[in-house]
């Protein structure tokens, strides 16, 4: 995917649990994290660790992940290849 078009869907979906999160945390008063389950149905995650795929996509996603550190809080991905 273009570079572009990875920020954008980063900023649309951080903002979308940004505003669930306010929304949960008003609900329940209490701060609310997500803990992020994801199914990689047999796809092997080490790729994504590969250097040159992740300097090329983190120069662009890494700032703005920054921008909301409070958001994940775990993160667990299940059937996933070593």
């Amino acid at each position: 995917w273009p570079t572009e078009q990875v920020v954008e869907i980063m900023v649309s979906v951080l903002e979308l649990y940004s505003v669930v999160l306010h929304n949960q945390s008003l609900q329940q008063r209490r701060m609310c994290r997500i803990y992020f389950v994801e199914d990689a149905c047999g796809f092997p995650v080490s790729i994504l660790l590969h250097p040159l795929l992740w300097l090329k996509q983190t120069h662009a996603i890494l700032p703005i992940v920054k921008c909301y550190p409070e958001l994940i809080y775990r993160v667990t991905i299940f059937n996933a290849p070593p």
